[in-house]
C-alpha cells in the first residue's frame, strides 16, 4: 500500500470518529500523523501485527476543551477495527516537550520525521523541520556524548564478564548494544527510534550497520563469558573506526574516560 492510500485509509477513520469519541468540530482542526512500523512504511506495518498508531495534536485551546469532556489523558483504543488501533491526543505543547528535551529530543525527531502525516492544521511539520536543524548544530556534541556513554557500558560489560557476573554482563551489554546502534545512527547525522526499530533503523543505513547489527546481536546472545569479553572488544575496534571515519583522529574516541564525566 502506498502513502496516498494509506493517508487516505487514516483520514477515513478519523473522520468517521464518532461524537462520543472525538469532537467532529475540531476534526478540522488537528494535527493526525500515523506513527509506528505502519506510519514508517516498513513491510512489518502491513502484517497482521501491526497496529496504527495515530497522534492527534491540537491547540491548547482544543485541547482543554477535549479534556474536559473526555477526561484527562483520554486515548482512543479500538480494538474493533483492524487494523487496531491506538490514537493518542496531546496539545502541540506535549510536542514542544519531547522535541526539545534532552532524553528524549532525538528519540522524538526520528518518530516525526518517520512518520506519516494525515493533515497538519496546527503546523507541526515547520516545527519539526526547525528541530531538525537544530539537531544537526548539537551533532558533534550528541557524537562524543554518546561514544563515551557506550565505551563506558563497553567496559562495564567487559568487567562483569570477566568476573563471571551473570546478572551484571546481562544489564549492561544490553545498555553496551542499545548505545552501539543509537552511536551509529548519530555517526551517520540521522537521529534513532525507540527499541523495536532500532537494529533495523540501523541496517538501513549502510552495509556497515548490517554487520554492526550482527556484531551486537552475537554479543546479546553469546552465553561463554570469555567470548562475551571477546565479542565486546571487537565492538569497540568497530565502533572507534566508524567514529573516526565520520569525525576524524579526536582524542575522546581512544581516550574516552578522559572525558568521562558521570
Amino acid at each position: 500500500m502506498n502513502n496516498s492510500d494509506k493517508q487516505l485509509l487514516v483520514k477515513n477513520y478519523f473522520d468517521a470518529l464518532p461524537e462520543n469519541k472525538f469532537p467532529n468540530e475540531l476534526k478540522s482542526r488537528a494535527t493526525v500523523m500515523l506513527s509506528g512500523s505502519a506510519g514508517w512504511g516498513i513491510k512489518e506495518g502491513s502484517d497482521q501485527r501491526a497496529d496504527w498508531d495515530i497522534h492527534v495534536l491540537l491547540s491548547d485551546e482544543d485541547y482543554l476543551a477535549v479534556s474536559k469532556k473526555y477526561g484527562n489523558d483520554y486515548v482512543i483504543d479500538d480494538r474493533e477495527h483492524a487494523p487496531v488501533v491506538f490514537c493518542q491526543i496531546h496539545n502541540k505543547k506535549w510536542l514542544q516537550e519531547r522535541l526539545l528535551g534532552k532524553d528524549t529530543a532525538v528519540l522524538y525527531l526520528w518518530i516525526y520525521t518517520r512518520g506519516l502525516f494525515i493533515q497538519d492544521k496546527i503546523d507541526v511539520e515547520p516545527l519539526v523541520s526547525e528541530c531538525r536543524k537544530g539537531f544537526l548544530e548539537k551533532l558533534p556534541e550528541l557524537q562524543k556524548n554518546f561514544h563515551i556513554q557506550f565505551s563506558v557500558r563497553r567496559l562495564d560489560t567487559a568487567s562483569c564478564a570477566g568476573r563471571g557476573i551473570m546478572s551484571g554482563t546481562g544489564v549492561n551489554r544490553g545498555e553496551m548494544v542499545k548505545a552501539a546502534l543509537q552511536t551509529f545512527s548519530l555517526i551517520h547525522g540521522e537521529p534513532y527510534p525507540y527499541n523495536k526499530w532500532l537494529a533495523k533503523h540501523v541496517r538501513q543505513l549502510s552495509e556497515d550497520g548490517g554487520r554492526l547489527v550482527e556484531l551486537c546481536e552475537q554479543c546479546l546472545f553469546e552465553t561463554d563469558f570469555p567470548k562475551i569479553v571477546k565479542l565486546a572488544k571487537d565492538l569497540r575496534d568497530f565502533m572507534e573506526s566508524a567514529m573516526e571515519k565520520a569525525v576524524g583522529k579526536e582524542r575522546w574516541i581512544h581516550y574516552w574516560w578522559e572525558f568521562n564525566k558521570n
